[in-house]
């Protein structure tokens, strides 16, 4: 279950450009600044899924130290875009004439629980050691 890290971030990474780019897209790009943060940040998220694919190297591995860097970074980032977005929400949702913002950083919060989620079961297991 460990190989999931990669894809998970990889598909949340892509998720968060997309909805930069609706938002951009759905206020005719006068707010350029939802593509800019949305591609950002999935970006740097994607690079994190990349470096971290696979299942993860034995201890003393040359990549080893890269992959947990990665892994690490990554459940970090989700983490923190998970209480922005949180936050964004609510401060949207008190102001009627913010219902696109609204919608948009409750889908991204919500995207960024269940990464969350699925980036902490794909923690790997130890094995048991022999009694």
């Amino acid at each position: 279950m460990a190989a999931a890290a990669g894809p998970t971030m990889v598909a949340y990474g892509l998720f968060l450009a997309l909805t930069g780019w609706y938002g951009s897209a759905a206020t005719k790009y006068a707010t350029m600044h939802s593509l800019y943060s949305g591609a950002g940040g999935g970006a740097i998220v994607a690079v994190c899924g990349v470096f971290s694919w696979g299942p993860p190297p034995a201890k003393g591995d040359p990549n080893y130290k890269r992959w947990m860097v990665f892994v690490h970074l990554g459940l970090v980032l989700v983490g923190v875009f998970g209480v922005v977005f949180g936050i964004q929400f609510l401060r949207a949702s008190s102001n009627p004439a913010k219902t696109l913002q609204t919608k948009l950083f409750a889908a991204m919060a919500a995207a960024s629980g269940v990464a969350l989620v699925g980036l902490v079961r794909a923690k790997p297991k130890k094995k048991a050691s022999p009694a």
